[in-house]
Order: C-alpha cells, then sequence, then structure tokens
C-alpha cells in the first residue's frame, strides 16, 4: 500500500512538444540518492510481510506506524508524541477542499502542520477502531495518542483475573485497559520496528530476496530517509520534501 502523501504531486519545470505536436509538462528528476533508505521494491517487499502477519495488537500498531512514517516522515519522538488533539480540519482552496493536519512540534520548538492523506486517514480509523475509539479522530477523548504503549502481560493478567472474579466481560475489561493506555516510549517504538524488519529479514532471506541485508539495519530513523526518498522520486523537490519532514 502506497501512504505516500506526496506520490501523486509532481514539480514541473516546463512544457515540451512531442513529435505530433502535443505539448506536454516536463516533470522534475530526482535529485539525491537519500542514503539509509529502502528502495520501492524493498518497502513493497516490507509490505507484503506486514499483510500477512497474524491479528494482534502489535501487528494493527505497527500497520499504523509504518503508514504514518511513510506518510509523513515524522521523527521518532514526533511519532511518540503524536495525539488525536493535534489534528485539525482546514480549508485548503477550492481544488484541495477541507484536509486533515497533523500538527506537530519538532527541533528547536518549530512548529509545523503535516497533511494526512485519505490512504493514512483510513488507516487511523481503522487503528482507533480495534481500539474501540470513534473512527473520527476528531472524536476521541482529549489525550487519545496515536500510537499507544501497550498493556503488559502482567497487566492484561489482573485484569483477566480481576474481570473473571467480577463475572465482567473479559474483552470489555481488555479494551477498557488498552484506552487507558498512554503514548508509546521512544525506546518502545524503536524496538517494535525493529522487530518487525527482524520478520521481514527472515522472510527475505527464505525467498533469497535481495532486501535482507537493508531490512536487518532498519530503524525508525530509514523510514523517514525513505518518505524523503520516495517523495523526491516522485517529483516532489527536495527543499519542499525536507521542509514536510522538518
Amino acid at each position: 500500500l502506497d501512504h505516500n502523501a506526496f506520490a501523486k504531486i509532481k514539480v514541473f519545470l516546463g512544457n515540451e512538444t512531442d513529435e505530433a505536436g502535443n505539448e506536454r509538462r516536463i516533470a522534475a528528476k530526482p535529485r539525491v540518492q537519500i542514503e539509509r533508505s529502502l528502495t520501492r521494491e524493498a518497502w513493497s517487499f516490507a509490505m507484503r510481510v506486514l499483510d500477512a502477519l497474524p491479528d494482534s495488537a502489535a501487528a494493527a500498531r505497527m500497520r499504523f506506524v509504518l503508514a504514518l512514517t511513510y506518510s509523513t516522515g515524522l521523527r521518532r519522538a514526533e511519532v511518540c508524541g503524536a495525539f488525536t488533539d493535534d489534528i485539525s480540519v482546514r480549508y485548503a482552496g477550492a481544488e484541495l477542499g477541507s484536509i486533515h493536519l497533523l500538527r506537530v512540534v519538532g527541533k528547536g520548538a518549530k512548529e509545523r502542520f503535516i497533511p494526512l492523506v485519505p490512504a493514512v486517514l483510513q488507516a487511523l480509523g481503522d487503528y482507533l477502531e480495534t481500539r474501540e475509539f470513534p473512527r473520527d479522530p476528531l472524536a476521541c477523548p482529549v489525550g487519545t495518542p496515536l500510537i499507544p504503549a501497550l498493556p503488559d502481560k502482567q497487566d492484561i493478567g489482573r485484569v483477566r483475573r480481576e474481570a473473571a472474579a467480577r463475572g465482567d466481560d473479559v474483552h470489555k475489561a481488555l479494551a477498557g485497559l488498552a484506552r487507558q493506555a498512554g503514548p508509546i516510549h521512544h525506546d518502545q517504538l524503536y524496538k517494535a520496528v525493529k522487530r518487525f524488519f527482524a520478520t521481514a529479514t527472515a522472510a527475505a532471506l527464505r525467498e533469497d530476496s535481495p532486501h535482507a541485508r537493508a531490512f536487518a539495519e532498519v530503524s525508525p530513523h530509514w523510514l523517514r530517509h525513505t518518505f524523503v526518498s520516495h517523495a523526491v522520486a516522485n517529483g516532489m523537490s527536495l527543499e519542499s520534501a525536507r521542509n514536510f519532514a522538518g
């Protein structure tokens, strides 16, 4: 799945006329090879691995983590500090209409607003729904993190025992525990990304894929570089991509 916010945005240099006399625009070519990023082929392979993961809270979270980071280029700390409260809707003109923006405060306390494209909003709605929140982030309770910490085994066991002792629905009790979760810590996010790409590495090795070496090195920062690399490859200027990435 292509969640890149700029996948269909092109920067055009001018016009040219073909042999039939038809005028067409000339798209800018990528100007830089971003290091420590995944190729399109490697990203597609990783998405195939992601889709094959068994359903679990960790898998659902990773699906949204990758959708969000690939679309926005957020830093790890910015991902961990993102809440539904930071999302707003603004009118962006007749062509775009109303769009959802994610407010981010990055390095040096610099504020920027990142557009959330429909595919990412769909992924966010799906993820919020698995956590038994409203699909609309604007309708979520104040302080709802986009990426939550997952309850540990001790807390899950405690809630199961307490619910059973009271005769309550265990599923509802566990859902309540999940809704109370705070934001993921940046170390937890790092480890979760490394675990997923360890799985992708194993899958690549089984298929004798050339992507195994890159997957073994991937960290959250690689996802940021991948966003910039793919945005530029789709015709966005490097300066614009860097401005959006902060």
